[in-house]
């Protein structure tokens, strides 16, 4: 059965920055026969924290997390999450403007948004009210 993951287990490991916990998320990580369950809301709090708190530059937190959504026992909506990074990487708006992006061309959704940072992500229907 598959067991969910909280953001600090995966700031731990990306960060290493209590090496105590980031070994034990490691060795977590490593069992082979565990199964974790990467929740959207989780990832994005997880960018949330490594942009704001580590001050992480963005090429740096979408590698690191470009790494945990391959990792073979952590299951996530990895798709959406590596269009998203992509378009939070490339095009300098916020991960969450980056993942209704993403949702948006998945799902051929149309945007309704004040926010003029959808302007900059091409292949979306976006318009103010």
């Amino acid at each position: 059965m598959a067991s969910l993951i909280d953001a600090n287990l995966l700031i731990r490991f990306l960060t290493g920055d209590n090496h105590r916990q980031a070994k034990l998320v490691e060795k977590l990580l490593a069992d082979s026969k565990k199964t974790f369950v990467l929740l959207d809301l989780v990832f994005a709090e997880i960018v949330w924290v490594l942009e704001s708190f580590y001050q992480f530059p963005r090429e740096e937190i979408a590698q690191k997390l470009e790494i945990v959504l391959w990792l073979p026992n952590i299951k996530s909506n990895r798709r959406l999450l590596l269009q998203a990074l992509a378009i939070y990487q490339n095009k300098n708006v916020d991960f969450i403007d980056a993942y209704l992006a993403a949702v948006s061309q998945e799902k051929k959704m149309k945007i309704y948004s004040f926010d003029r940072d959808f302007s900059k992500i091409p292949k979306i229907n976006w318009q103010k009210p």
